[in-house]
């Protein structure tokens, strides 16, 4: 079982695949404050509505949770193993970035007593390298790079006329190649 995690504060975004890696047996969630977003969106893909919080705390242990539920509820144990990846820090960051860091030590710490498997932290330059070649990628060369490997166009999905890096697109694709990459090294 393979899981990549695509985390932040605002649109995390989860996708987790059994047996083979392929996109079709892969299924998405991303965690969203926009309303018309909370919805399934296709077979594999559902948008988690974000909740009400009073402090930081609760909404990174509620996100944390939210995170661990889908996963849970998506889980085909047969034997297998939980393998996580997740996409480590972009240090030329700015702004909250002690939140972030606090944020994804709740997921960290929640993951580690939820998982036996390892988790395993991926660069998000190594994420994009593996998926286009290129280290640097913006997010449309990541979503050119998807649309042309799996044949699903996910603006179209989420009725975006021109894709320029919008959310929830850039979390899920993200969060397929952060899975991918993770099956990848699991496999070599």
């Amino acid at each position: 079982m393979i899981v990549g995690i695509d985390y932040s504060m605002t649109s995390p975004a989860i996708c987790v695949c059994a047996g083979d890696f392929i996109y079709k047996d892969c299924k998405f969630a991303f965690i969203t404050n926009r309303n018309k977003l909370a919805v399934q969106h296709t077979p594999n893909i559902v948008g988690l509505p974000l909740y009400e919080y009073k402090d930081n705390l609760e909404r990174f242990t509620k996100l944390a949770q939210m995170t661990v539920g889908f996963i849970r509820e998506h889980i085909v144990y047969n034997g297998y193993t939980i393998h996580i990846g997740l996409e480590g820090y972009a240090f030329g960051a700015k702004g909250q970035v002690f939140n972030i860091g606090e944020n994804t030590g709740i997921l960290k710490y929640t993951l580690n007593k939820f998982s036996q498997g390892e988790v395993r932290i991926f660069a998000p330059s190594e994420i994009k390298k593996f998926a286009t070649g290129k280290g640097n990628a913006n997010k449309v060369l990541m979503y050119e790079a998807f649309v042309e490997e799996t044949g699903h166009d996910l603006a179209k999905v989420f009725e975006i006329d021109e894709y320029k890096g919008q959310g929830p697109v850039s979390d899920i694709i993200d969060s397929y190649y952060v899975a991918k990459i993770r099956h990848k090294h699991l496999n070599s």
